[in-house]
Order: structure tokens, then C-alpha cells, then sequence
């Protein structure tokens, strides 16, 4: 099962919020916006990411290094070609939009403007009728 553990545990990483992976980036933007309103929901939302931290761990370990017992080992094989396809894809993504965010942050900024620029367009016609 080694495959499965390193794309699993990457996926671990990313859910508590590892630095270079996507959820890193989106953790820090909450918690830097977040102070501009309320520093006790901040330190809410950091419990919760700890926990969240400890949780995932727990669950690492419980699965890849818990009981092993010689007849699953047998009969078991690690992945298939398409199931690693698919996480190593989705491992990629997480890791690429995690060092280099801007992409993506690009691409919603382009879709945003596109839709304020119309709904300004509409809200102007609708006020000047």
C-alpha cells in the first residue's frame, strides 16, 4: 500500500492546512480577513483547524499502520492504473494551486469581473427606466 499512503497522506496534509497545498491558501486568506473584523472567531477557527490537525492524524495512523493481518495482504493489491490516475491527478492539483495560486486566483477574478460588469449593466438599466 505505499502508493495509496503518499497519495493519502498528501491529501491528509492538505485537509489541516499544510503550507504549498491549496488549502493552506485558503485557511491564511480567512484568518488575515478574518482579523480585520473579529480576533475571538479567529482563535475559534484555529481550535478547530488544530483539531481538525490532530483528527486526520489519528486517522492516518489507525489506517495504514493499525493490525495487519497475512490473508488481506494476500489477496489485496494497492491500486489500480485508474485509481491512481485520478488521486495523482487530484494529489497534482492540490499541490500545483498550492505553490502557485495566482492561476487560480486569476481565473476567478476574470469570471467576477465578467459578472459585475453585467450586473452593473443591469442594475443601470433598471434605475434609469
Amino acid at each position: 500500500m505505499p502508493l495509496f499512503s503518499i497519495l493519502y497522506f498528501i491529501f491528509i496534509l492538505s485537509n489541516f492546512g499544510f503550507p504549498g497545498t491549496f488549502n493552506f491558501v485558503g485557511e491564511l486568506l480567512i484568518l488575515v480577513g478574518g482579523f480585520a473584523y473579529t480576533n475571538v472567531m479567529i482563535f475559534v477557527a484555529t481550535f478547530g483547524m488544530i483539531l481538525s490537525l490532530i483528527y486526520s492524524l489519528f486517522t492516518y495512523n489507525r489506517l495504514f499502520f493499525g493490525s495487519l493481518q497475512i490473508t488481506f495482504v494476500r489477496y489485496f493489491c494497492d491500486c489500480t492504473r485508474l485509481e491512481f490516475l485520478f488521486l495523482f491527478l487530484l494529489s497534482f492539483l492540490v499541490l500545483f494551486f498550492g505553490f502557485c495560486p495566482q492561476y487560480f486566483f486569476e481565473f476567478i477574478q476574470l469570471m467576477f469581473s465578467n459578472q459585475l460588469i453585467f450586473l452593473s449593466y443591469i442594475f443601470f438599466i433598471k434605475t434609469n427606466v
